[in-house]
């Protein structure tokens, strides 16, 4: 998608000012860097969004939340402080520029009104957002560059437009529908961003055990290889032998039976031969040991990739438990930590699923898999929940916005099934009243309901004895 011209933001303004002069904005969170949500006031919409993109910068209205709370960041407290509530008077393009100026209304800390400007440059690689009192004073800048710039956006100087703009004033179709389907769509890209900005040490440090595991898998195959050029030594000792009182021993080798014998003339014939003996038994235990070091760090291996895919495929939720888990401060290396934080996730964490009817109803055989699949997957939080109700068993979760009643029951007997139960009491909820007990795969749960059943039927027993892996990509 590329930048809006000025042609295309004139026809985006009235939709802007129809939606959004008279409300209020409040709240605002650095989401990601360079975009943050302010709450809107109202039911149409939920979220004003300013993405200071450099190839496509822009600001649209959004009627979903995001979950997630702001990142750390000096300007984000700052702007709390100076867009409080803040009642929106008026919205038009500033200079007749891609600069939307946004006037409003605030209270200051003697409680009177107080009117200030929003300045958002939406100008392609020079996007900006800065806060000016009612004389055109910069209170706040997100990018305030220094004195030396040409135009420095510095606290108590003069807003200025950026010099030497070019105002492109092409003639374009603009579509309202496609403009906000194209914002939603970058929606996933800035999520994905969010998660790696927040999450990313965890990730990395994933990244490096793999690498890590590598490096050993390939030094102890060339250890394996190199330990088998050595295997048959034993026949050289043996040779040496053989041939021991026809040996010339002022050669530095000879053959016998086409096998090349080298001979270290500062070494008697027995130590020769003792050297052959005791290299290929070293070689031997070498390549045990190695075999055994080579097969433990495959498996490590595996599990290490299956743990990142679970940790790139998981909510942001799940992140953050796991993140207090697993004790990695994200300021420091990596490498200080030990290895074994992530014995929880591994290639058997990963649930299983069945198709009913075009819906997956995921669950979990074991502790690992029902705390990756409830407290880690990306599933939503209004997802329903299901456990046996009682006892320890699998827990199930319908992948699916407003399960019918048919798939309700099919979640609920699988919890069932998989306790070996052909009738019983199984409860279930939203996800989101589901929190993380103190042993692995243990949920406390809230708020509920309970549904009985009195059998199994043979479609939801056939297709759990099918079921597969969840795939993660």
């Amino acid at each position: 998608m590329r930048a809006l011209n000025l042609s295309e933001w004139r026809d985006y303004l009235p939709f802007l000012k129809r939606n959004l002069e008279g409300k209020h904005l409040s709240s605002p969170i650095l989401y990601a860097t360079d975009t943050i949500f302010f709450h809107v006031s109202g039911r149409e919409f939920n979220r004003f969004v300013i993405c200071l993109d450099g190839a496509f910068p822009r600001v649209y209205l959004a009627k979903d939340p995001l979950e997630g709370s702001s990142l750390d960041n000096k300007f984000i407290a700052n702007l709390k402080r100076e867009i409080g509530n803040a009642y929106i008077e008026k919205i038009e393009l500033y200079q007749e520029d891609r600069i939307l100026k946004i006037t409003y209304i605030t209270m200051n800390a003697v409680f009177k009104d107080e009117e200030k400007i929003l300045y958002v440059e939406l100008i392609p690689h020079h996007a900006n957002l800065i806060v000016c009192d009612k004389q055109n004073k910069i209170i706040l800048s997100y990018r305030p560059g220094s004195m030396d710039d040409k135009r420095p956006l510095l606290k108590g100087l003069l807003y200025e437009p950026l010099p030497g703009n070019l105002k492109i004033l092409e003639s374009t179709s603009f579509s309202l529908t496609d403009f906000n389907n194209a914002c939603a769509t970058l929606e996933i890209e800035l999520s994905n961003k969010r998660k790696k900005e927040r999450f990313g040490y965890l990730l990395t440090h994933l990244k490096n055990r793999i690498k890590l595991l590598e490096r050993k898998l390939l030094y102890l195959q060339k250890d394996i290889e190199n330990a088998r050029t050595h295997l048959n030594d034993n026949l050289k000792g043996d040779a040496i032998y053989i041939c021991y009182s026809s040996l010339d021993r002022t050669k530095n080798d000879f053959e016998y039976e086409g096998l090349k014998v080298e001979l270290d003339p500062s070494r008697s014939l027995s130590q020769n031969a003792e050297a052959y003996y005791k290299r290929a038994k070293k070689a031997k235990e070498t390549i045990a040991q190695c075999e055994f070091f080579l097969k433990k760090a495959k498996e490590e291996l595996e599990d290490s990739e299956s743990a990142l895919l679970q940790l790139e495929v998981a909510d942001e939720a799940g992140l953050e438990v796991m993140a207090k888990e697993l004790k990695i401060p994200q300021q420091k290396s990596a490498k200080t930590k030990k290895e074994s934080h992530f014995t929880t996730l591994s290639r058997d964490s990963v649930p299983y699923f069945i198709d009913f009817h075009g819906t997956k109803i995921l669950f979990g055989k074991n502790a690992k898999q029902n705390a990756f699949l409830t407290f880690l997957f990306d599933t939503s939080k209004e997802h329903y929940w299901f456990h046996i109700q009682g006892r320890s068993g699998s827990h199930v979760i319908i992948k699916k916005d407003k399960a019918t009643p048919e798939e309700i029951i099919a979640a609920a007997e699988i919890c069932l099934y998989q306790s070996s139960q052909d009738d019983g009491d199984v409860i279930y909820c939203p996800r989101k009243n589901v929190r993380k007990g103190q042993v692995l795969g243990e949920a406390i749960v809230k708020e509920f309901q309970t549904i009985h059943l009195k059998k199994v039927s043979k479609e939801i027993k056939n297709l759990v004895s099918q079921a597969r892996r969840v795939e993660l990509k």
